[in-house]
């Protein structure tokens, strides 16, 4: 078995790939190993600052609504924050389910871990057509996920955005075939990390 000490692991994929359940699978698989971890879902993040009655709360409402996606500073700093509060160890394992989602982000990312002394993040990218990818949308009965127009802008915008930064990870990215079951998904990623 690898030790997994101080590995960042950053799930990808267009929405509905199953990104945030593999996480938790993920996080339950390494607690049990005894390994200490933070794993951080970009996209709750997001959707607790847009519950505030703030001026940025709003804001990010409204770009949640639209079926938007959040500008990379935005992103960067919720990371930022979420690692100043919760990561207190370099030994502890770090989970980012719905980073990377632009360029920027990627190099930022890069950029912040080499800084933090800790080791290149490994991307995991969760391969979903887009057909299975609404069937599990509808079902997820998100806010967010029942407008078509909504879903549709993401899509295209993974279509437009994130493919660069699966072209960014080159050889680093491991790719899995999401559409398999859950429990086959997990097993496959956790072979490719070296169990």
């Amino acid at each position: 078995m690898s030790n997994f000490a101080g590995k960042t692991f950053i799930f990808l994929g267009i929405s509905g790939s199953g990104k945030g359940i593999q996480t938790e699978l993920l996080e339950k698989w390494l607690t049990g190993q005894g390994y200490s971890l933070l794993r951080v879902v970009l996209g709750d993040k997001g959707r607790q600052l847009a519950e505030k009655a703030s001026l940025l709360g709003r804001w990010v409402n409204g770009i949640l609504k639209r079926g938007g996606f959040f500008p990379s500073w935005l992103v960067f700093n919720l990371l930022l924050n979420t690692i100043d509060e919760e990561l207190i160890s370099p030994e502890q394992i770090l989970i980012i389910d719905g980073g990377s989602r632009r360029l920027p982000e990627a190099k930022m990312i890069d950029e912040l871990l080499q800084e933090l002394g800790r080791s290149p993040a490994q991307p995991i990218y969760l391969e979903v057509s887009e057909d299975e990818a609404r069937q599990r949308l509808t079902k997820r009965g998100r806010d967010d996920d029942q407008s078509p127009a909504a879903v549709n802008s993401r899509f295209d915008w993974f279509k437009k955005e994130t493919l660069l930064v699966l072209d960014y990870y080159g050889n680093r990215l491991i790719k899995i075939n999401g559409q398999q079951s859950i429990e086959a998904v997990h097993d496959a990623v956790k072979k490719a990390i070296g169990n």
